[in-house]
């Protein structure tokens, strides 16, 4: 009797219905990476700033009507006039004597006066940006560490948005879930280029970034249930790229929209066009037979042969085949004990395992996220660095698959990744700003990429099968942790200049030498019980070369 892949491999795991869907549905990684880096651009914190003074807000203007008049000829100079008899110098952490941003000069007699605390707002040099939310809410001087924490708690949104979503898409299907959060995502992005005040913009951008993650989860569950067992390495990579195409479009779209309110709307458009591929979209019959409704299973699973050509391949009586293997599945499952987080930390083995890979996920997604936010600082355009750091993705995505097939298996391919990505993190320290400096950087960029889409089948492999479900999850909320955290590490520069990236480097380096600790599963059989993940997870049963687990001591498990 036939189970759900051998169906599929009968009537297509991987041909034009399962195409046309990631045509229709899984770009919707696109406009998920134009979220989750938009602040780069909204936030960009290379916009100069000084103290408005209302004595000069005539001259002002007139240097606003030489930038819009002559592609702002003139308007630099025009800036600098005015700040040379307002604003007192001071000197920066470089050593550089510049002008200050948070005081000035009291009044108009100005150069001899003793300075002051801004009390008049601010003035912004609009030659780059011509407004970004540090313009529109003032967040500098006493705030200016603002847009971190509001980056951090976006991160806080994504970690709900899994929590939520993922449970929802258990309860009522793929296909509603992935609609419901669309919707949701499409609102809020459109609420938040109205947002009146910062306050506002953090509480959009929180339901944002949870409605962002659940769209993207429900894609990619939709898009893995529909594929055979040896076509889900190449959808995930293909999934995760359309992620880096989302950074690159991003780049060129800010490039040319240098207001962040039209640059959020920009972004929320594309969003509302996933809902005209619903007539073409259907559930997950995976999800369908989990939850007994056989007829309706049977019916899409129909379309897809038929789409695929393979009509002829479907026996007359599908589901009934289909209901009795589930049947039988599922008296066996009733006997097994319910297992819960608590049996990931009751075995030893187990337990060292699933806390290494809890780690490593939290630093791929700490290091990630930390090279992906910094961009603006490696001393080139920042349009440019963004673009390639979406770029570097691409292959890394498509190069970790037969990385991790080669003979160097999982453990190695992550471990050399995560050690290169830290070395670069750490060389980037010693490079001035410039070509070479983000040149390594996306170095770390690619080798950071490429070990985090290989972490995840590599966690699925390792953990049983009684706790792979669960094990994912609790990786998946520490990758989460490693996201809210980011920003917040980002601020030390404020302490010492190098140590954000020192913390980056160390954590991704000591990841790469933890995960030698971890068996390789490179065509090894996968531990179906608690008892032979145990086994699977001993020291040393990563130096036997079969997978025969009665070989072990039973005293092990």
């Amino acid at each position: 009797m036939p189970k759900f892949d051998d169906v599929l491999s009968d009537i297509g795991d991987f041909g034009p219905y399962q195409l046309r869907f990631f045509m229709l549905v899984g770009l919707i990684g696109i406009p998920v990476g134009f979220n989750m880096v938009g602040q780069i651009f909204y936030a960009d914190k290379s916009m100069d700033h000084w103290c408005a003074d209302s004595e000069l807000s005539w001259d002002y203007e007139t240097c606003a009507e030489l930038r819009d008049g002559d592609r702002g000829n003139g308007y630099p100079e025009c800036l600098y006039d005015l700040r040379n008899i307002s604003i007192p110098p001071e000197v920066d952490d470089d050593g550089n004597v510049v002008f200050s941003k948070c005081t000035k000069y009291p009044n108009s007699s100005f150069v001899d006066s003793e300075a002051i605390y801004c009390d008049e707002g601010w003035i912004y040099d609009r030659s780059v940006f011509r407004s970004t939310i540090i313009s529109n809410f003032d967040l500098v001087c006493d705030l200016k560490s603002a847009p971190d924490i509001a980056q951090s708690l976006y991160f806080a949104g994504v970690l709900t948005g899994s929590f939520i979503f993922g449970s929802i898409s258990d309860i009522i299907g793929r296909y509603k879930t992935f609609y419901i959060s669309l919707a949701l995502l499409g609102s809020f992005s459109v609420l938040n280029v109205f947002s009146p005040n910062f306050w506002t913009y953090i509480l959009f951008r929180f339901f944002v970034a949870a409605a962002n993650m659940g769209a993207f989860i429900n894609c990619f569950v939709m898009g893995t249930e529909l594929v055979g067992p040896s076509k889900r390495v190449l959808t995930n990579a293909l999934i995760q790229s359309t992620f880096a195409v989302g950074i690159m479009v991003l780049a060129v779209a800010a490039y040319f929209i240098r207001d962040w309110r039209m640059l959020q709307l920009f972004i929320a458009v594309p969003t509302l066009l996933f809902f005209l591929a619903i007539p073409f979209v259907n559930e997950s019959p995976r999800w369908l037979i989990s939850r007994g409704r056989y007829e309706e299973a049977e019916k899409i699973i129909k379309d897809i042969a038929k789409f695929n050509g393979k009509e002829e391949k479907l026996p007359s009586d599908l589901a009934q085949k289909i209901q009795d293997v589930e049947e039988r599945d599922s008296k066996r499952q009733s006997t097994a004990e319910a297992v819960t987080v608590v049996d990931l930390m009751r075995h030893p083995h187990l337990r060292i395992s699933t806390m290494n890979l809890m780690y490593n996920w939290f630093i791929n997604s700490l290091v990630y996220y930390g090279l992906s936010l910094s961009t603006s600082n490696l001393g080139s355009n920042i349009y440019v660095a963004c673009f390639i750091s979406g770029a570097v993705e691409i292959p890394a995505y498509l190069l970790g698959v037969p990385m991790m097939e080669s003979g160097l298996g999982r453990r190695y391919t992550t471990s050399l990744l995560e050690i290169l990505g830290g070395l670069a993190c750490l060389l980037t320290i010693f490079l001035p700003l410039g070509v070479w400096k983000m040149t390594v950087a996306m170095i770390g960029k690619f080798a950071i990429s490429a070990s985090f889409s290989i972490i995840y089948i590599y966690s699925a492999e390792i953990l049983p099968t009684p706790l792979r479900a669960i094990g994912v999850g609790v990786c998946s909320t520490a990758s989460r942790v490693g996201g809210i955290l980011c920003p917040l590490i980002l601020m030390l520069d404020e302490v010492w200049k190098p140590l954000p990236l020192i913390i980056f480097g160390t954590s991704a380096i000591l990841g790469g030498v933890l995960i030698l600790h971890l068996p390789e599963s490179r065509g090894r059989r996968l531990p179906e019980t608690i008892e032979e993940g145990e086994i699977f997870n001993m020291k040393k049963e990563r130096v036997m070369g079969d997978n025969n687990y009665r070989d072990i001591p039973n005293e092990v498990a």
